[in-house]
Protein backbone atom coordinates (compact mmCIF):
# COMPACT_ATOMS: atom_id res chain seq x y z
CA UNK A 1 0.00 0.00 0.00
CA UNK A 2 1.32 3.50 -1.33
CA UNK A 3 1.96 5.61 1.64
CA UNK A 4 1.74 9.52 1.03
CA UNK A 5 2.47 12.27 2.91
CA UNK A 6 -0.11 14.03 5.23
CA UNK A 7 -1.73 17.06 3.95
CA UNK A 8 -1.32 19.71 6.26
CA UNK A 9 -4.73 20.93 7.98
CA UNK A 10 -5.35 24.95 8.72
CA UNK A 11 -7.05 25.52 12.02
CA UNK A 12 -10.35 26.72 9.91
CA UNK A 13 -10.50 22.71 8.68
CA UNK A 14 -10.55 21.23 11.50
CA UNK A 15 -13.02 23.34 13.12
CA UNK A 16 -15.91 21.07 15.10
CA UNK A 17 -18.12 23.90 15.58
CA UNK A 18 -17.61 24.16 18.88
CA UNK A 19 -17.43 27.40 21.11
CA UNK A 20 -15.38 27.76 23.70
CA UNK A 21 -18.17 28.47 25.59
CA UNK A 22 -19.93 24.84 24.64
CA UNK A 23 -17.22 23.08 27.09
CA UNK A 24 -17.79 22.64 30.93
CA UNK A 25 -14.99 25.10 32.67
CA UNK A 26 -15.20 22.47 35.66
CA UNK A 27 -13.90 20.04 33.61
CA UNK A 28 -10.39 21.13 34.09
CA UNK A 29 -10.32 21.16 37.84
CA UNK A 30 -7.19 21.89 39.75
CA UNK A 31 -4.99 20.79 36.79
CA UNK A 32 -5.89 23.72 34.75
CA UNK A 33 -2.43 25.19 34.10
CA UNK A 34 -1.12 21.48 33.03
CA UNK A 35 -3.90 21.26 30.84
CA UNK A 36 -3.43 24.83 29.05
CA UNK A 37 -0.19 23.79 28.49
CA UNK A 38 -1.09 20.86 26.81
CA UNK A 39 -3.33 22.48 24.86
CA UNK A 40 -0.60 24.76 22.86
CA UNK A 41 1.32 21.28 22.41
CA UNK A 42 -1.65 20.03 20.55
CA UNK A 43 -2.23 23.02 18.69
CA UNK A 44 1.46 22.65 17.38
CA UNK A 45 0.16 19.73 15.96
CA UNK A 46 -3.13 20.84 14.27
CA UNK A 47 -1.16 23.20 12.63
CA UNK A 48 1.39 21.33 11.14
CA UNK A 49 4.37 20.98 12.60
CA UNK A 50 4.68 17.64 13.71
CA UNK A 51 5.67 15.06 11.23
CA UNK A 52 3.61 11.99 10.38
CA UNK A 53 4.72 8.54 11.28
CA UNK A 54 5.30 6.67 7.83
CA UNK A 55 6.93 2.91 7.31
CA UNK A 56 7.34 0.53 4.41
CA UNK A 57 4.44 -1.41 3.87
CA UNK A 58 4.38 -4.98 5.88
CA UNK A 59 5.25 -7.59 3.60
CA UNK A 60 4.68 -10.84 5.14
CA UNK A 61 7.66 -13.52 4.46
CA UNK A 62 6.46 -17.37 4.01
CA UNK A 63 8.05 -20.45 4.12
CA UNK A 64 7.27 -22.72 1.71
CA UNK A 65 8.12 -26.10 3.31
CA UNK A 66 5.91 -29.01 3.60
CA UNK A 67 4.88 -29.35 7.67
CA UNK A 68 5.60 -32.37 9.24
CA UNK A 69 5.91 -33.27 12.88
CA UNK A 70 8.87 -35.53 13.64
CA UNK A 71 8.85 -35.32 17.38
CA UNK A 72 4.95 -36.27 18.74
CA UNK A 73 4.58 -34.95 21.91
CA UNK A 74 3.07 -36.99 24.73
CA UNK A 75 -0.89 -36.88 24.56
CA UNK A 76 -2.61 -33.53 25.48
CA UNK A 77 -5.95 -32.86 26.02
CA UNK A 78 -6.40 -29.65 24.65
CA UNK A 79 -9.74 -26.75 24.84
CA UNK A 80 -11.64 -27.61 21.96
CA UNK A 81 -15.18 -26.57 20.62
CA UNK A 82 -16.03 -29.55 18.67
CA UNK A 83 -19.55 -28.02 17.64
CA UNK A 84 -19.27 -25.44 14.73
CA UNK A 85 -20.92 -22.12 15.23
CA UNK A 86 -24.25 -21.45 14.62
CA UNK A 87 -25.05 -19.83 11.19
CA UNK A 88 -28.54 -18.53 11.44
CA UNK A 89 -27.45 -15.09 13.21
CA UNK A 90 -26.69 -13.44 10.44
CA UNK A 91 -26.02 -9.98 12.29
CA UNK A 92 -23.44 -10.95 14.40
CA UNK A 93 -21.78 -12.37 11.43
CA UNK A 94 -21.55 -9.16 8.76
CA UNK A 95 -24.99 -8.54 7.58
CA UNK A 96 -27.53 -5.95 9.14
CA UNK A 97 -29.87 -6.73 6.85
CA UNK A 98 -29.63 -10.73 7.59
CA UNK A 99 -30.09 -11.51 3.72
CA UNK A 100 -26.98 -13.29 2.78
CA UNK A 101 -26.41 -17.06 2.03
CA UNK A 102 -23.88 -19.16 0.41
CA UNK A 103 -24.40 -20.46 -2.98
CA UNK A 104 -25.45 -24.12 -3.13
CA UNK A 105 -21.90 -25.02 -4.00
CA UNK A 106 -19.87 -23.49 -1.73
CA UNK A 107 -22.47 -24.86 1.26
CA UNK A 108 -21.71 -27.96 0.20
CA UNK A 109 -17.65 -27.78 0.25
CA UNK A 110 -18.21 -26.29 3.81
CA UNK A 111 -20.61 -28.75 5.54
CA UNK A 112 -18.27 -31.33 4.31
CA UNK A 113 -14.95 -29.57 5.31
CA UNK A 114 -16.48 -29.00 8.86
CA UNK A 115 -17.70 -32.62 9.22
CA UNK A 116 -13.98 -33.75 8.42
CA UNK A 117 -13.38 -31.90 11.65
CA UNK A 118 -12.56 -28.72 9.60
CA UNK A 119 -8.50 -28.11 9.33
CA UNK A 120 -5.95 -28.92 6.71
CA UNK A 121 -4.88 -32.43 7.37
CA UNK A 122 -7.84 -32.87 9.67
CA UNK A 123 -6.24 -30.98 12.53
CA UNK A 124 -7.97 -27.26 13.72
CA UNK A 125 -6.29 -24.18 11.99
CA UNK A 126 -4.87 -21.88 14.25
CA UNK A 127 -2.89 -18.68 13.93
CA UNK A 128 -0.71 -17.53 16.05
CA UNK A 129 0.99 -14.06 16.40
CA UNK A 130 4.59 -13.88 18.51
CA UNK A 131 4.63 -10.85 20.10
CA UNK A 132 7.31 -9.27 22.90
CA UNK A 133 10.27 -6.51 23.40
CA UNK A 134 13.00 -6.48 21.04
CA UNK A 135 15.64 -8.77 22.03
CA UNK A 136 13.43 -11.12 23.65
CA UNK A 137 14.29 -14.21 21.80
CA UNK A 138 11.24 -14.40 19.80
CA UNK A 139 12.44 -15.38 16.84
CA UNK A 140 15.54 -17.74 18.10
CA UNK A 141 12.72 -19.59 20.06
CA UNK A 142 10.36 -19.90 17.04
CA UNK A 143 13.50 -20.86 14.62
CA UNK A 144 14.00 -23.55 17.27
CA UNK A 145 10.62 -24.57 17.03
CA UNK A 146 10.25 -25.51 13.34
CA UNK A 147 13.51 -27.30 13.54
CA UNK A 148 11.80 -29.63 16.66
CA UNK A 149 8.58 -30.14 14.86
CA UNK A 150 10.78 -31.11 11.71
CA UNK A 151 9.64 -28.00 9.36
CA UNK A 152 13.61 -27.32 9.09
CA UNK A 153 16.42 -30.10 9.11
CA UNK A 154 19.73 -30.18 10.07
CA UNK A 155 21.47 -29.15 6.82
CA UNK A 156 19.52 -25.65 6.94
CA UNK A 157 20.86 -24.81 10.48
CA UNK A 158 24.51 -26.01 10.07
CA UNK A 159 24.29 -23.54 6.80
CA UNK A 160 22.95 -20.62 9.19
CA UNK A 161 24.90 -21.31 12.12
CA UNK A 162 28.02 -21.24 9.69
CA UNK A 163 27.18 -18.19 7.70
CA UNK A 164 25.94 -15.87 11.08
CA UNK A 165 29.37 -17.06 12.73
CA UNK A 166 31.05 -15.86 9.43
CA UNK A 167 29.50 -12.50 10.36
CA UNK A 168 29.77 -12.27 14.05
CA UNK A 169 26.83 -13.56 14.78
CA UNK A 170 26.73 -17.28 15.51
CA UNK A 171 23.99 -17.47 18.35
CA UNK A 172 21.72 -15.76 15.81
CA UNK A 173 21.44 -19.19 13.49
CA UNK A 174 18.44 -19.78 15.08
CA UNK A 175 16.45 -16.06 14.13
CA UNK A 176 17.68 -16.75 10.57
CA UNK A 177 14.66 -19.56 10.10
CA UNK A 178 12.70 -16.68 10.16
CA UNK A 179 14.75 -13.54 9.50
CA UNK A 180 15.90 -14.21 6.45
CA UNK A 181 16.08 -10.85 4.64
CA UNK A 182 19.75 -9.33 4.45
CA UNK A 183 18.98 -6.19 6.65
CA UNK A 184 16.97 -8.70 8.95
CA UNK A 185 20.54 -10.49 9.33
CA UNK A 186 23.05 -7.57 9.45
CA UNK A 187 20.92 -5.64 12.40
CA UNK A 188 19.75 -8.81 14.08
CA UNK A 189 15.82 -7.67 14.85
CA UNK A 190 12.94 -8.55 13.11
CA UNK A 191 11.26 -5.86 10.66
CA UNK A 192 8.62 -7.78 8.30
CA UNK A 193 6.29 -10.60 10.41
CA UNK A 194 7.49 -13.84 9.29
CA UNK A 195 4.87 -16.79 8.21
CA UNK A 196 5.56 -20.67 8.90
CA UNK A 197 3.98 -23.25 9.71
CA UNK A 198 3.87 -26.34 11.84
CA UNK A 199 2.09 -28.86 13.56
CA UNK A 200 1.05 -29.92 16.91
CA UNK A 201 -1.00 -33.26 18.04
CA UNK A 202 -4.24 -31.38 17.15
CA UNK A 203 -3.51 -27.83 15.48
CA UNK A 204 -1.81 -26.59 12.30
CA UNK A 205 -0.38 -23.66 13.16
CA UNK A 206 0.07 -20.58 11.08
CA UNK A 207 2.93 -19.00 12.48
CA UNK A 208 3.20 -15.20 12.50
CA UNK A 209 6.35 -14.15 13.97
CA UNK A 210 6.12 -10.27 14.88
CA UNK A 211 8.65 -7.25 15.07
CA UNK A 212 9.60 -6.25 18.37
CA UNK A 213 11.24 -3.36 17.61
CA UNK A 214 9.50 -0.17 18.12
CA UNK A 215 10.00 1.49 14.64
CA UNK A 216 8.08 -1.56 13.30
CA UNK A 217 5.24 -1.78 15.58
CA UNK A 218 2.65 -0.89 12.08
CA UNK A 219 3.89 -4.54 10.78
CA UNK A 220 3.51 -5.90 14.04
CA UNK A 221 -0.44 -4.19 14.20
CA UNK A 222 -0.65 -6.03 10.28
CA UNK A 223 0.31 -9.53 11.69
CA UNK A 224 -1.44 -9.49 15.40
CA UNK A 225 -4.51 -8.61 13.24
CA UNK A 226 -4.38 -12.07 11.45
CA UNK A 227 -4.26 -14.08 14.52
CA UNK A 228 -6.40 -15.91 17.19
CA UNK A 229 -4.01 -16.30 19.62
CA UNK A 230 -0.84 -14.80 20.88
CA UNK A 231 2.55 -15.82 22.63
CA UNK A 232 3.84 -13.05 24.74
CA UNK A 233 7.46 -13.83 25.21
CA UNK A 234 9.41 -12.51 28.16
CA UNK A 235 13.18 -12.03 28.69
CA UNK A 236 13.62 -13.29 31.99
CA UNK A 237 17.22 -11.97 32.28
CA UNK A 238 17.89 -9.38 34.60
CA UNK A 239 16.87 -6.66 33.85
CA UNK A 240 15.16 -8.06 30.58
CA UNK A 241 11.45 -8.20 31.87
CA UNK A 242 12.06 -4.32 33.10
CA UNK A 243 13.15 -2.81 30.17
CA UNK A 244 9.97 -4.49 28.06
CA UNK A 245 7.54 -3.27 30.52
CA UNK A 246 8.91 0.59 30.90
CA UNK A 247 6.17 3.34 30.73
CA UNK A 248 5.91 6.15 28.50
CA UNK A 249 6.90 9.37 30.54
CA UNK A 250 7.48 13.14 30.07
CA UNK A 251 11.14 12.74 29.67
CA UNK A 252 10.70 9.90 27.18
CA UNK A 253 7.11 10.25 25.74
CA UNK A 254 7.41 8.88 22.51
CA UNK A 255 9.42 5.38 24.93
CA UNK A 256 8.47 2.68 26.81
CA UNK A 257 8.53 -1.17 26.48
CA UNK A 258 7.28 -3.01 23.36
CA UNK A 259 6.06 -5.83 25.92
CA UNK A 260 3.84 -3.56 26.96
CA UNK A 261 2.33 -1.60 23.82
CA UNK A 262 2.34 -5.38 22.60
CA UNK A 263 -0.19 -6.63 25.12
CA UNK A 264 -2.50 -3.55 24.45
CA UNK A 265 -2.48 -4.01 20.89
CA UNK A 266 -3.22 -7.41 21.52
CA UNK A 267 -6.40 -7.03 23.02
CA UNK A 268 -7.39 -4.26 21.04
CA UNK A 269 -7.53 -6.47 17.72
CA UNK A 270 -8.91 -9.28 19.51
CA UNK A 271 -7.25 -11.49 20.93
CA UNK A 272 -8.47 -12.68 23.67
CA UNK A 273 -6.19 -16.14 23.88
CA UNK A 274 -2.36 -15.47 25.38
CA UNK A 275 0.12 -18.10 26.42
CA UNK A 276 3.33 -15.67 28.71
CA UNK A 277 6.31 -17.38 28.10
CA UNK A 278 9.60 -16.46 29.55
CA UNK A 279 13.17 -17.06 28.34
CA UNK A 280 16.56 -17.47 29.34
CA UNK A 281 15.28 -17.92 32.76
CA UNK A 282 18.54 -20.23 32.21
CA UNK A 283 20.69 -17.35 32.90
CA UNK A 284 18.98 -16.29 36.30
CA UNK A 285 20.71 -16.89 39.85
CA UNK A 286 17.09 -17.77 40.98
CA UNK A 287 15.17 -19.16 38.04
CA UNK A 288 12.03 -20.30 39.83
CA UNK A 289 11.53 -17.16 41.80
CA UNK A 290 12.26 -14.89 38.68
CA UNK A 291 9.12 -16.53 37.01
CA UNK A 292 6.77 -16.68 40.14
CA UNK A 293 8.04 -12.59 40.27
CA UNK A 294 6.95 -11.68 36.49
CA UNK A 295 3.96 -14.20 36.56
CA UNK A 296 2.23 -12.27 39.54
CA UNK A 297 3.69 -8.47 37.70
CA UNK A 298 2.38 -9.66 34.43
CA UNK A 299 -0.57 -10.92 35.96
CA UNK A 300 -2.05 -8.18 37.32
CA UNK A 301 -0.82 -5.60 34.26
CA UNK A 302 -3.20 -8.20 31.70
CA UNK A 303 -5.53 -8.16 33.87
CA UNK A 304 -5.81 -4.33 33.56
CA UNK A 305 -5.75 -4.07 29.91
CA UNK A 306 -8.78 -6.77 28.94
CA UNK A 307 -7.07 -10.11 29.96
CA UNK A 308 -9.64 -10.93 32.86
CA UNK A 309 -10.86 -14.05 32.33
CA UNK A 310 -7.19 -16.14 33.75
CA UNK A 311 -8.28 -19.58 31.65
CA UNK A 312 -7.28 -17.76 28.52
CA UNK A 313 -4.00 -16.62 29.84
CA UNK A 314 -1.12 -19.71 30.00
CA UNK A 315 1.97 -19.46 31.78
CA UNK A 316 5.02 -21.34 30.53
CA UNK A 317 9.16 -21.25 30.24
CA UNK A 318 11.42 -21.92 26.63
CA UNK A 319 15.07 -22.16 26.01
CA UNK A 320 15.56 -21.08 22.42
CA UNK A 321 19.34 -21.92 22.38
CA UNK A 322 19.05 -24.89 23.96
CA UNK A 323 15.37 -26.31 23.28
CA UNK A 324 14.71 -26.89 27.00
CA UNK A 325 10.75 -26.75 27.00
CA UNK A 326 10.15 -26.71 23.61
CA UNK A 327 8.73 -30.31 23.12
CA UNK A 328 9.84 -32.02 25.88
CA UNK A 329 10.11 -31.13 29.57
CA UNK A 330 13.17 -29.29 30.59
CA UNK A 331 16.76 -31.33 30.98
CA UNK A 332 18.99 -28.06 32.70
CA UNK A 333 19.54 -28.40 36.16
CA UNK A 334 18.58 -25.02 36.62
CA UNK A 335 14.93 -25.81 35.59
CA UNK A 336 14.18 -28.64 36.67
CA UNK A 337 11.63 -27.29 39.22
CA UNK A 338 9.03 -26.69 36.32
CA UNK A 339 6.50 -29.48 36.05
CA UNK A 340 3.74 -27.26 33.72
CA UNK A 341 3.34 -27.77 29.99
CA UNK A 342 6.06 -27.84 27.36
CA UNK A 343 5.55 -25.20 24.82
CA UNK A 344 4.05 -27.30 22.04
CA UNK A 345 1.69 -28.45 24.39
CA UNK A 346 0.79 -24.80 25.48
CA UNK A 347 -0.21 -23.91 21.65
CA UNK A 348 -1.82 -27.16 21.30
CA UNK A 349 -4.18 -25.79 24.38
CA UNK A 350 -5.24 -23.14 22.67
CA UNK A 351 -8.83 -22.90 21.26
CA UNK A 352 -9.18 -22.57 17.50
CA UNK A 353 -11.63 -19.08 16.57
CA UNK A 354 -15.18 -20.27 15.45
CA UNK A 355 -15.26 -20.71 11.69
CA UNK A 356 -18.28 -17.65 10.25
CA UNK A 357 -18.54 -19.17 6.82
CA UNK A 358 -22.34 -18.14 6.12
CA UNK A 359 -21.87 -14.67 5.73
CA UNK A 360 -19.97 -12.17 2.91
CA UNK A 361 -16.58 -12.80 1.92
CA UNK A 362 -13.76 -10.99 3.98
CA UNK A 363 -9.88 -11.40 3.12
CA UNK A 364 -7.89 -8.34 4.13
CA UNK A 365 -4.94 -8.54 1.90
CA UNK A 366 -1.46 -8.64 3.60
CA UNK A 367 0.72 -8.71 -0.12
CA UNK A 368 -0.28 -8.66 -3.59
CA UNK A 369 1.77 -9.41 -6.65
CA UNK A 370 0.73 -9.28 -10.44
CA UNK A 371 1.26 -12.56 -12.40
CA UNK A 372 0.59 -11.81 -15.86
CA UNK A 373 -0.93 -9.23 -17.31
CA UNK A 374 -4.43 -10.34 -15.98
CA UNK A 375 -4.25 -11.92 -12.41
CA UNK A 376 -3.19 -10.96 -8.97
CA UNK A 377 -2.20 -13.19 -6.72
CA UNK A 378 -3.52 -12.02 -2.75
CA UNK A 379 -2.35 -13.15 0.48
CA UNK A 380 -4.02 -12.92 3.86
CA UNK A 381 -6.50 -14.49 6.51
CA UNK A 382 -10.25 -15.04 5.35
CA UNK A 383 -12.09 -13.60 8.75
CA UNK A 384 -15.45 -14.56 7.89
CA UNK A 385 -17.07 -16.11 4.48
CA UNK A 386 -16.36 -18.62 2.04
CA UNK A 387 -14.98 -18.40 -1.35
CA UNK A 388 -13.54 -21.60 -4.42
CA UNK A 389 -12.77 -21.56 -7.94
CA UNK A 390 -14.89 -19.49 -9.89
CA UNK A 391 -15.93 -17.57 -6.96
CA UNK A 392 -17.18 -13.40 -7.60
CA UNK A 393 -15.27 -11.35 -5.69
CA UNK A 394 -14.69 -7.46 -5.40
CA UNK A 395 -11.16 -6.13 -4.09
CA UNK A 396 -11.61 -2.61 -2.19
CA UNK A 397 -10.02 0.09 -2.90
CA UNK A 398 -10.56 0.16 -5.50
CA UNK A 399 -13.34 -1.57 -6.45
CA UNK A 400 -12.06 -3.65 -8.72
CA UNK A 401 -14.42 -6.82 -9.70
CA UNK A 402 -12.50 -10.46 -10.44
CA UNK A 403 -13.19 -14.06 -10.33
CA UNK A 404 -10.79 -16.53 -8.08
CA UNK A 405 -8.84 -18.77 -10.31
CA UNK A 406 -7.30 -20.98 -7.70
CA UNK A 407 -6.81 -20.85 -4.08
CA UNK A 408 -3.33 -22.52 -2.24
CA UNK A 409 -2.43 -22.84 1.16
CA UNK A 410 0.86 -23.54 2.53
CA UNK A 411 2.24 -24.16 -1.75
CA UNK A 412 -0.43 -26.69 -1.65
CA UNK A 413 -3.74 -26.20 -4.22
CA UNK A 414 -6.90 -26.43 -1.97
CA UNK A 415 -10.75 -26.56 -3.42
CA UNK A 416 -11.99 -24.15 -0.70
CA UNK A 417 -11.31 -21.35 1.42
CA UNK A 418 -12.78 -20.18 4.63
CA UNK A 419 -12.81 -18.24 7.64
CA UNK A 420 -10.05 -18.74 9.66
CA UNK A 421 -8.08 -19.83 6.54
CA UNK A 422 -4.87 -17.95 5.38
CA UNK A 423 -4.81 -18.49 1.66
CA UNK A 424 -2.94 -17.20 -1.30
CA UNK A 425 -5.85 -16.67 -3.94
CA UNK A 426 -5.22 -15.83 -7.76
CA UNK A 427 -7.64 -13.73 -8.84
CA UNK A 428 -8.63 -12.49 -12.48
CA UNK A 429 -8.93 -8.76 -12.88
CA UNK A 430 -8.91 -6.31 -15.46
CA UNK A 431 -5.84 -4.22 -13.48
CA UNK A 432 -3.42 -5.98 -11.18
CA UNK A 433 -1.42 -3.46 -10.84
CA UNK A 434 -4.69 -1.56 -8.38
CA UNK A 435 -4.48 -3.71 -5.65
CA UNK A 436 -2.24 -3.72 -2.50
CA UNK A 437 -1.69 -4.71 0.84
CA UNK A 438 -4.72 -3.14 2.44
CA UNK A 439 -7.32 -3.86 0.17
CA UNK A 440 -10.14 -6.20 1.43
CA UNK A 441 -11.46 -8.86 -1.48
CA UNK A 442 -15.20 -8.98 -0.13
CA UNK A 443 -18.79 -10.02 -1.67
CA UNK A 444 -20.04 -7.99 -4.67
CA UNK A 445 -23.23 -8.29 -3.49
CA UNK A 446 -22.15 -7.15 -0.37
CA UNK A 447 -18.89 -4.92 -0.28
CA UNK A 448 -16.93 -3.69 2.70
CA UNK A 449 -17.65 -0.05 3.51
CA UNK A 450 -15.07 2.64 2.21
CA UNK A 451 -14.47 4.58 5.33
CA UNK A 452 -14.91 8.75 4.86
CA UNK A 453 -15.60 9.88 8.13
CA UNK A 454 -16.59 7.49 11.36
CA UNK A 455 -17.36 7.48 14.49
CA UNK A 456 -15.26 5.01 17.13
CA UNK A 457 -15.34 4.09 20.55
CA UNK A 458 -11.38 4.22 22.05
CA UNK A 459 -9.85 4.14 25.32
CA UNK A 460 -6.37 6.21 25.86
CA UNK A 461 -3.68 4.00 26.37
CA UNK A 462 -0.01 5.63 28.27
CA UNK A 463 0.13 9.27 26.56
CA UNK A 464 2.02 11.81 28.36
CA UNK A 465 -0.12 15.15 26.23
CA UNK A 466 -4.02 14.65 26.32
CA UNK A 467 -5.75 14.09 22.73
CA UNK A 468 -7.47 17.13 21.46
CA UNK A 469 -9.85 17.54 18.70
CA UNK A 470 -8.21 17.96 15.36
CA UNK A 471 -4.65 15.73 16.29
CA UNK A 472 -3.10 13.95 13.57
CA UNK A 473 -2.64 10.76 13.83
CA UNK A 474 -2.02 7.09 12.15
CA UNK A 475 -4.81 5.22 11.61
CA UNK A 476 -4.19 1.03 11.51
CA UNK A 477 -6.95 -1.25 10.53
CA UNK A 478 -6.16 -5.10 10.14
CA UNK A 479 -4.04 -4.54 7.69
CA UNK A 480 -4.82 -0.70 6.28
CA UNK A 481 -3.26 1.62 7.00
CA UNK A 482 -3.54 5.67 6.74
CA UNK A 483 -2.99 8.77 7.92
CA UNK A 484 -6.42 10.86 9.41
CA UNK A 485 -7.39 13.54 12.18
CA UNK A 486 -9.28 13.07 15.12
CA UNK A 487 -12.41 15.83 14.06
CA UNK A 488 -14.48 15.63 16.88
CA UNK A 489 -14.38 13.82 20.64
CA UNK A 490 -18.23 13.74 21.32
CA UNK A 491 -18.66 11.79 25.02
CA UNK A 492 -16.60 10.11 27.29
CA UNK A 493 -17.89 7.19 28.03
CA UNK A 494 -18.00 3.97 30.21
CA UNK A 495 -15.63 1.51 28.28
CA UNK A 496 -18.19 -1.40 29.65
CA UNK A 497 -21.34 -0.14 29.45
CA UNK A 498 -21.18 2.71 26.67
CA UNK A 499 -23.01 4.55 28.98
CA UNK A 500 -22.32 8.35 28.20
CA UNK A 501 -20.87 10.20 31.26
CA UNK A 502 -19.94 13.54 29.72
CA UNK A 503 -20.61 15.27 26.70
CA UNK A 504 -18.09 16.98 24.47
CA UNK A 505 -15.02 16.84 26.34
CA UNK A 506 -12.31 19.32 25.72
CA UNK A 507 -9.28 16.65 25.83
CA UNK A 508 -8.60 13.12 26.69
CA UNK A 509 -6.22 11.59 29.07
CA UNK A 510 -4.77 8.51 29.78
CA UNK A 511 -7.40 5.66 30.52
CA UNK A 512 -10.13 7.51 29.52
CA UNK A 513 -12.86 5.99 26.97
CA UNK A 514 -14.70 7.78 24.30
CA UNK A 515 -16.33 8.46 21.50
CA UNK A 516 -14.74 10.32 18.80
CA UNK A 517 -15.01 11.32 15.29
CA UNK A 518 -12.17 10.19 12.86
CA UNK A 519 -11.23 11.51 9.07
CA UNK A 520 -9.05 9.32 7.36
CA UNK A 521 -6.82 11.42 4.71
CA UNK A 522 -8.32 9.00 2.05
CA UNK A 523 -11.26 7.03 2.19
CA UNK A 524 -10.28 3.21 4.52
CA UNK A 525 -12.33 -0.48 4.14
CA UNK A 526 -14.13 -0.85 7.39
CA UNK A 527 -16.66 -2.56 9.03
CA UNK A 528 -19.09 -1.47 12.32
CA UNK A 529 -18.28 -3.73 15.23
CA UNK A 530 -21.64 -4.82 14.66
CA UNK A 531 -20.85 -6.56 11.17
CA UNK A 532 -17.52 -7.95 11.00
CA UNK A 533 -15.43 -7.28 14.32
CA UNK A 534 -12.28 -7.91 12.50
CA UNK A 535 -12.49 -4.85 10.06
CA UNK A 536 -13.67 -2.90 13.17
CA UNK A 537 -10.82 -3.35 15.39
CA UNK A 538 -8.76 0.35 15.29
CA UNK A 539 -5.52 1.62 16.54
CA UNK A 540 -4.58 5.16 16.47
CA UNK A 541 -0.72 6.32 16.75
CA UNK A 542 1.48 8.87 16.41
CA UNK A 543 5.45 9.87 16.59
CA UNK A 544 5.87 6.11 17.15
CA UNK A 545 3.95 5.34 19.87
CA UNK A 546 0.33 3.94 20.30
CA UNK A 547 -2.41 6.83 21.82
CA UNK A 548 -5.54 4.83 21.72
CA UNK A 549 -7.49 1.37 20.56
CA UNK A 550 -11.05 0.77 19.70
CA UNK A 551 -13.77 -0.32 17.53
CA UNK A 552 -15.98 1.40 14.66
CA UNK A 553 -19.64 2.18 15.87
CA UNK A 554 -20.88 4.35 12.63
CA UNK A 555 -19.46 4.89 9.19
CA UNK A 556 -20.38 7.39 6.99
Amino acid sequence: MAHRKTNWYDEDDLDDGYSDDDYDDDYWGEEEDYYQEADGNAQEIVTGSRVMEHHPQQQVKQRGQPVTNSHPSRKIEPHRKDAEPPTGHMKSMGLSDGRFSLDSGLKSLCDAAAAADGGLDGREVLNLVVLGHVDAGKSTLMGRMLYETGVVGDREIAKAQKDAKAIGKGSFAWAWMLDERSEERNRGVTVDVAMARFETPHKQVTLLDAPGHRDFVPNMISGASQADAALVVIDGSDGGFESGMSAANAANPSGGGQTREHVQLAQSLGIDQVAVVVTKLDTCDDPKNRFEDIKMQMSDFMKRNGFHDVQKVQWTIAVGLTGDNLVKPPTSTCLSWYTGRTLLETIDAFVSAPRIVDAPIRLSVTEAYAKGSKNVVVSGKVHQGAMKSGTKVTLTPPGESGTVKSISSNNKAVTLARAGDTVDVTITVSDPALIHAGSVVCSPSHPVKLAKKFKAQIIVLDVVIPLLHGQNVTLHAHVARETGVISRILTLVDEHTGEVKKERPRCLLKGQAAVVEITPSLPMPLETFNDCKSLARIALRDGGRTLAVGKVLEIE
